[in-house]
């Protein structure tokens, strides 16, 4: 694969939460990635659904620091 990407990154702001007209749990995410120097940093959009989402929204909140393993889509 390709466009996968793997990263250690932050949240900026807590988890929104929401449900799909079928009822699938989506959680939507903003992380920032800082370089090994600190001096710049990336802003990536996260998207997690079903039980991954259930998990962000159980364990992240902002501030928290985790890995971010997936699809790179642009």
């Amino acid at each position: 694969m390709f466009n996968s990407i793997t990263a250690a990154a932050y949240l900026v702001k807590d988890p929104e939460i929401r449900q799909t007209s079928t009822g699938k749990k989506v959680a939507n995410l903003r992380a920032g990635i800082s370089t090994a120097n600190a001096k710049t940093k990336c802003f990536i959009d996260i998207e997690y659904w079903d039980k991954t989402a259930e998990i962000a929204e159980k364990y992240l909140s902002k501030g928290r620091e985790f890995i971010v393993q997936g699809e790179l889509c642009m």
